[in-house]
């Protein structure tokens, strides 16, 4: 019993680790010609997975909310423009966990790719209405195509860290 619950806090623990420092990634900006930087949404990718793989012991409200703010602080952003709208593409995850679990992959690309873009209106509108007039940023376009493309690698890479503890 005691040897279980070391293995599950050993795998809840290593799993927000690999989040957090995947997370941190996005700090890495990619250049591309004419556009400037470029910097993939590392957390959305990040909720999308464990939102639909993993269970609330790693990957909970909380967690999302330290991770997501932390970042925005990092960044310099303003705190909630981006951790309002993970909040509540996490719950509509969890919600359609059931509908994701068993399905071939590119359901759950496809999936990403109409989650991730909603979510892009969404930060579209909460910038528009701060500057009170119609903001649109190229950059903002290519980090969600980026996204979209390297979800795969992420979802691949995430597919072979999971850890999960032993039942034995």
């Amino acid at each position: 019993m005691l040897k279980m619950k070391a293995e599950e806090f050993f795998y809840s623990i290593t799993t927000r680790l690999i989040i957090l420092v995947f997370s941190m990634l996005e700090l890495v900006h990619f250049t591309i010609k004419d556009l400037g930087l470029i910097v993939p949404n590392i957390i959305v990718m990040s909720i999308f997975f464990w939102g639909i793989y993993r269970d609330d012991k790693v990957f909970s409200v909380k967690y999302l909310l330290f991770v997501s703010i932390l970042n925005e602080i990092l960044k310099g952003e303003l705190i909630g423009l981006e951790t309002i709208p993970n909040l509540v593409f996490f719950y509509f995850i969890s919600n359609k966990r059931r509908f994701f679990i068993n399905k071939p992959f590119f359901v759950i690309w496809v999936g990403f790719m109409i989650f991730s873009a909603s979510l892009f209106l969404v930060k579209i509108v909460l910038l528009s209405l701060i500057h009170k007039h119609f903001f649109f940023e190229e950059y903002l376009l290519m980090q969600l195509i980026l996204s979209i493309v390297l979800y795969t690698l992420m979802h691949w890479i995430y597919s072979h860290l999971r850890l999960t503890p032993s039942r034995s």
